[in-house]
């Protein structure tokens, strides 16, 4: 119910909550009914920061810090990049520019198709359905796939 002198509309940029008006804040679902223009809480997949802005929240990020960076991921994600990336095991290093995709293994680990598998020494092409299976070895060497490896072939 209207009473005299509420307001009912706010100038461009301005926002009205609880008969008040104040600066708008982007995304933000509710505002503060004792504090002009405090954001409560932002909408849905946006954080709220010390500074009452809404940001966008990390895509499986279970705790933001106070300027909306993703802090803890989600179980069975990995921090890093200011990304949550799925866990890939023993990879060491996902890449910058694309979210849970592998750049570097484990010593020891290749990387095929976005997977770190054992490395099989003087292997060419590992299968793109099994991880770690040997497809061709280096020439001068054969392929023994019930050993997993590749042997030497003496003339």
């Amino acid at each position: 119910m209207e009473k005299a002198g509420d307001c009912t509309t706010c100038a461009t940029g301005h926002q009205l909550e609880h008969n008040l008006c104040h600066k708008d804040v982007t995304n933000c679902s509710s505002f503060s009914s004792t504090t002009a223009g405090k954001c409560m809480e932002c909408a849905t997949d946006f954080v709220l920061t010390d500074t009452n802005a809404c940001k966008p929240a990390t895509e499986n990020c279970k705790t933001h810090d106070g300027a909306g960076k993703c802090s803890v991921c989600s179980e069975n994600y990995t921090l890093q990049h200011q990304q949550c990336n799925k866990n890939i095991a023993k990879c060491s290093l996902f890449s910058e520019k694309e979210v849970s995709k592998c750049a570097t293994c484990a010593t020891g680990y290749k990387l095929e198709h976005n997977h770190c598998h054992k490395d099989v020494q003087r292997c060419t092409a590992y299968s793109a359905k099994i991880s770690g299976e040997c497809k061709s070895c280096e020439s001068s060497y054969i392929l023994l796939k019930r050993y997993k490896s590749c042997l030497e072939i003496y003339k």
